[in-house]
């Protein structure tokens, strides 16, 4: 056992320095005693990191502008998109001005004249109108007009007779309709056109004289309401400007008396009339008409003037009271001067609302 024991090592011991011999006389073989040129030291590219791949490039480092934080566009939804709360914006501020003719109104009007033409006798004339200008819708509006007079005459020489004439005599009943609108915050027109149901019949002799002079105490304007025997045709326009506390109103109206009897003949006038006053903050108004009738048929005078100064209340806003008193004073003959004794000179009131 000892035997064989000793033989394998010294077995063992030849078998190394053989090994030895041939490691130093032929060197170690290549790839083995160094190692081979792709698993020794990093080559230069897997050496330290290429400036490529050192600190994050600027696009890596730091997000993105699109990745980061919100951009303005991506913060709280703008207004316009309808994201957040809605936004309506500051409503306009609604006119403050509203032309006469846009509104509904209803009124009793009452003109009365008295006079002493020849010094011997009296003149009474009182009339009165329920009128009304109701909205339709916001721009058209219907118009009526239900006229009333009482005239009284006692002991007057009216050529060729002396009258003595005491009559209450129904006029002619108006209805119409009018546009209306603003052309600015400040002003306004209107046009229309009416028409007369001539329901009268036929009146005496002191119920026609009655019927005129009621007719005239407007200073000829209006003249359709009594004017005996007509079919009146009657078209209007006008023109309403503010500047607070200022106003101006102007109309015309064109108008055809269509004669329903042969003895008498048709009549066409022209009446225009002019309004300037100031308007307080709480109703009180002033001012003076100025008006102008045109008689473009046969007729003694063709032209007749008058001035009416006045004075009034209107309820500020779109409802309330009105009320007005004026002094009308014609011009020229045939009925002015005002002042001369026998001439005309007309008290005219009215009272109602708009709404």
């Amino acid at each position: 056992m000892r035997q064989s024991t000793l033989l394998s090592i010294a077995a063992t011991a030849a078998i190394l320095g053989i090994s030895s011999r041939a490691a130093a006389q032929y060197g170690p073989a290549p790839g083995y005693g160094q190692p081979a040129p792709g698993y020794g030291p990093p080559a230069p590219g897997y050496g330290p990191p290429a400036p490529g791949y050192g600190p994050p490039a600027p696009g890596y480092g730091q997000p993105a502008p699109g990745y980061g934080p919100p951009a303005p566009g991506y913060g709280p939804p703008a207004p316009g998109y309808g994201y957040g709360a809605p936004n309506h914006g500051t409503p306009p501020r609604p006119p403050s001005f509203l032309p006469e003719s846009m509104q509904s109104r209803v009124a009793l009007q009452l003109d009365w004249f008295n006079s002493s033409p020849s010094g011997a006798g009296t003149i009474n004339v009182l009339t009165w109108d329920l009128v009304a200008q109701i909205g339709l819708t916001e721009n058209l509006f219907l118009d009526a007009d239900l006229p009333w007079s009482y005239t009284g005459i006692d002991g007057v020489a009216l050529s060729p007779s002396l009258f003595n004439v005491s009559k209450a005599v129904f006029g002619v009943p108006f209805v119409g309709a009018h546009l209306a609108a603003r052309v600015s915050p400040t002003s306004g027109f209107f046009f229309g056109l009416g028409l007369g149901l001539p329901v009268q019949g036929t009146l005496s002799q002191g119920a026609s004289v009655a019927a005129s002079i009621a007719a005239s105490i407007r200073g000829y304007q209006d003249l359709h309401r009594f004017v005996p025997n007509q079919f009146p045709l009657r078209f209007r326009g006008g023109f309403e400007l503010s500047a607070k506390p200022f106003y101006v109103q102007l109309d015309l109206a064109p108008s055809f008396l269509i004669s329903l009897d042969r003895s008498q003949g048709s009549i066409v006038t022209l009446d225009q009339g002019t309004n300037v006053g100031v308007r307080s903050s709480f109703g009180l108004l002033a001012g003076f008409r100025f008006q102008e009738s045109f008689f473009l048929t046969t007729a003694a005078d063709h032209v007749q003037t008058a001035l009416e100064p006045f004075v009034g209340y209107e309820s500020p806003g779109k409802s309330g009271l009105t009320a007005r008193y004026g002094l009308l004073m014609p011009l020229d003959g045939i009925q002015g001067f005002a002042f001369d004794k026998g001439q005309l000179l007309t008290n005219r009131f009215s009272v109602g609302a708009k709404f």
